[in-house]
């Protein structure tokens, strides 16, 4: 056995040696470089391009300053006292200086302007207070608390009860049937009016002159104002009672007796409550420009008014775009009355809407802002 073993290893060490000695010697190619640089084949991508659609800019239209206006007034210009101003041509120049209490829309129905709200007896704020001949109606007014003369200083309680006493005082020569309809005013505060018409019984006692009070009736019952009410037995309720409630500035006038009132410096150049104030006035022109205090019912939409009376030929001066002729009632080639704007209180709120529009002519109807007091 062990000769056998002997036999078959020396036949492997052959085997081994016989195909070492049959294998080819390797080529120069095939030996390594240690020293060689390794090629690095690179794919490169070229990406696609896309062209970005063009972005054609919106265009925006720049915003056109408010611009002035020149208004040609058909007549003469009384005074500017809100109180005495009869002529139309001072009525419209009034209604960019003053707005008041409660004003009218296009209808004709009530509109809180400066005040809060209009009285009503929904809200209640307009009710009948008493019983039998003492009941009356009472109506509550509040004054909006951002509400200011142009001045800068707030509109107040006391400002609506000078008002009226005002009216109410025979040195002022004037009669307004609403004011004196009213037995007395009150303020609450500083911002609330509380505004109460006359009785039955009141009524009558003014008839016959023996009323008393805040303010001097029999005045009034000597001229023959309250004789419709000597067989009164219901308390007095006008329609427009929430028209009523006027103001003053109080703190300019408390110091102008009433017969100074219609000719005073304050007739001449007025501070109102509205949306402009006077800057000049005189030689035929009277030139507004927005208040310097915040207006809340909005911005003016022009930069100034420029009324002008008599001769038009200075209309062809200036540098003003636009030139506007205010066409009343029954006047020829009159246009079609426009609609109210109460945002805009320019030109007695009734006729306003145009100065924005830039049309060049309007026919505008008397105010209903407030009754037209009548004097003497």
């Amino acid at each position: 056995m062990r000769s056998r073993s002997c036999a078959l290893s020396l036949c492997g060490v052959a085997l081994a040696f016989f195909l070492v000695a049959c294998s080819p010697e390797p080529g120069p190619s095939e030996v390594p470089n240690p020293d060689a640089t390794p090629l690095i084949q690179l794919t490169i991508f070229a990406p696609t391009i896309t062209p970005l659609p063009t972005v054609t800019p919106e265009l925006t239209a720049t915003p056109v300053p408010p611009q002035p206006v020149r208004i040609l007034l058909g007549g003469s210009i009384d005074t500017l006292h809100p109180f005495y101003a009869t002529s139309p041509d001072a009525q419209t120049v009034l209604g960019a200086l003053f707005v008041g209490c409660v004003g009218q829309d296009a209808e004709g129905a009530p509109i809180a302007l400066g005040c809060e709200r209009v009285p009503s007896a929904e809200n209640g704020d307009a009710v009948f207070v008493g019983d039998g001949p003492d009941r009356h109606l009472q109506v509550t007014f509040r004054i909006r608390p951002d509400w200011r003369w142009t001045d800068g200083v707030p509109v107040s309680a006391q400002d609506a009860i000078y008002a009226w006493q005002l009216i109410m005082s025979p040195e002022a020569s004037l009669r307004d049937p609403l004011a004196q309809s009213v037995f007395s005013m009150s303020a609450l505060d500083d911002r609330t009016v509380v505004v109460r018409f006359m009785s039955a019984a009141q009524a009558r006692a003014a008839a016959e002159g023996a009323l008393r009070g805040d303010v001097p009736f029999e005045y009034f019952s000597r001229l023959g104002d309250y004789a419709d009410y000597a067989q009164r037995e219901r308390p007095l309720a006008p329609v427009n009672y929430w028209a009523v409630l006027r103001w003053l500035p109080a703190h300019l006038l408390s110091d102008v007796s009433p017969a100074q009132q219609r000719t005073g410096a304050f007739a001449a150049r007025p501070v109102g409550d509205g949306a402009y104030e006077i800057e000049t006035v005189g030689d035929g022109r009277v030139v507004l420009r927005p208040a310097e205090r915040p207006f809340p019912l909005g911005s003016p939409g022009v930069s100034g008014i420029e009324f002008i009376t008599g001769d038009p030929s200075g209309l062809a001066q200036g540098d003003a775009p636009f030139v506007l002729s205010i066409l009343w009632p029954g006047a020829p080639s009159a246009a079609t009355a426009l609609t109210p704007s109460p945002i805009l209180p320019a030109l007695n709120n009734w006729c306003s809407t145009w100065i924005a529009s830039r049309s060049t002519t309007c026919a505008c109807a008397r105010p209903r802002r407030m009754p037209l007091i009548v004097q003497r």
